[in-house]
């Protein structure tokens, strides 16, 4: 809408609602001449324009649509330019409620609630299942922390797990993992040999001979693998002798 008035250089006027309710602090410009203002608390506003021309006239409120008006100004006199502004409907972010996924039952309820205290590290079901025809060995290699030590041949070859740590870490001696012995006494590679459990029972722990052989144990086996990679991390329950060097925890497969 284009008002085509002469000798026109004040700009005054009301800015309400569209319920005719005054809209106090909304931003009334005119960029063209450098001029902006807000409205008083009765909504009104006046702006001075110092040369004649055609300028746009702007108003902005939070929750209101903008609305504007091209003026056609003169010199010397005043312009009056009301605006009712449309209330912008609030659209608000959706809440979304979230049910914690409820604990299994059985053996694997200890399992799922170390993992969500974030302590270890753990390999579950279905990262075991897309590995399914590879040996424990093999995935463990891709923890980070992790030492799969070769044993001799005449211990019957495959290998051992023990943490990442060196061995000037913990105490040179048999009852901290340091030192293993395998088969007819063939003594294995120095390293901070880990417990192992399975099911919740301790079945090798450090100053024992043969430690098991991760690659004789199948992926398709368990249900789910938890890695302590030192004291610090273990659960309480698992903590003691033989725990220098941390302990991997083996949950069979559970059928389905």
């Amino acid at each position: 809408m284009i008002l085509v008035l002469l000798a026109q250089t004040l700009v005054t006027g009301r800015v309400t609602g569209d319920t005719a309710r005054p809209i106090s602090g909304a931003i009334v410009e005119i960029k063209a001449a450098g001029l902006s203002t807000t409205t008083g608390p009765r909504g009104a506003y006046s702006l001075n324009v110092a040369r004649a021309g055609t300028y746009l006239l702007e108003v902005r409120s939070l929750g209101y649509s903008p609305e504007s008006r091209t003026l056609r100004l003169g010199s010397g006199d005043t312009l009056r330019v009301d605006f009712a502004l449309s209330v912008v409907p609030q659209e608000l972010a959706p809440v979304v409620v979230t049910e914690a996924e409820p604990l299994p039952i059985g053996i694997m309820r200890g399992f799922e609630e170390r993992r969500r205290a974030g302590f270890g590290r753990f390999i579950t079901r279905d990262m075991l299942a897309e590995r399914e025809h590879d040996t424990v060995a093999g995935i463990l290699r891709g923890i980070a922390g992790m030492r799969m030590v070769r044993r001799p041949s005449d211990c019957g070859g495959g290998f051992s797990a023990a943490t990442g740590r060196g061995i000037a870490a913990v105490e040179l001696s048999p009852s901290t993992g340091s030192f293993v012995t395998c088969g007819g006494g063939t003594p294995m590679a120095a390293a901070c040999y880990m417990s192992v459990y399975v099911d919740g029972v301790r079945i090798w722990a450090a100053g024992s001979r043969d430690p098991p052989d991760f690659d004789q144990l199948r992926n398709n086996q368990y249900e789910g693998v938890e890695i302590y990679r030192g004291p610090a991390e273990l659960p309480v329950q698992y903590q003691g002798t033989g725990a220098a060097c941390g302990a991997i925890l083996l949950w069979s497969r559970i059928s389905q």
